[in-house]
């Protein structure tokens, strides 16, 4: 298992923080990634990061549609799908957005936040898992990236 951890790390440093996490993905040979934390702990500023790197020009929230796609010009992954479950209340409500067939595809990037919220569904495949913290000091995070 590998586990990378980030003590007070900036949010102007999130771009370095998404690098990691690709790599983590890369060395796994995983394509899910599941970011958990608090609001405000910077889940959707990584995902935005992440989009960059990917070649993608704005990755915006999905709390409201749920999920976004986006395709990018990365080599590693044709498209992202970017999934916020924040305002789902079931694994149920999940069916509609067809995500096993999302989760099964390896040139899908799939990004998930609130991952929590469909747990015995992710059990199923190799995911890597971004657990962001609130820091010591003003404005930073503490970020644990590993599989699970």
């Amino acid at each position: 298992m590998q586990v990378k951890e980030f003590k007070n790390l900036h949010l102007q440093d999130f771009d370095k923080l998404a690098q990691n996490a690709l790599d983590v993905l890369q060395v796994n040979k995983a394509h899910i990634l599941a970011l958990k934390g608090d609001l405000g702990a910077g889940k959707t500023l990584l995902a935005q990061n992440m989009g960059k790197i990917l070649g993608i020009n704005r990755v915006t929230s999905p709390t409201f549609v749920i999920m976004n796609e986006y395709k990018t010009s990365s080599h590693a992954f044709k498209k992202v799908a970017h999934i916020d479950a924040y305002r789902l209340e079931s694994e149920e409500e999940l069916r509609a957005f067809e995500l096993n067939a999302i989760l099964q595809d390896a040139e899908t990037l799939t990004i998930i936040e609130w991952p929590e919220r469909f747990y015995e569904t992710l059990k199923k495949y190799k995911v890597v898992w971004v657990y962001i913290q609130n820091g010591k000091q003003d404005n930073t995070r503490d970020v644990v990236i590993n599989m699970e």
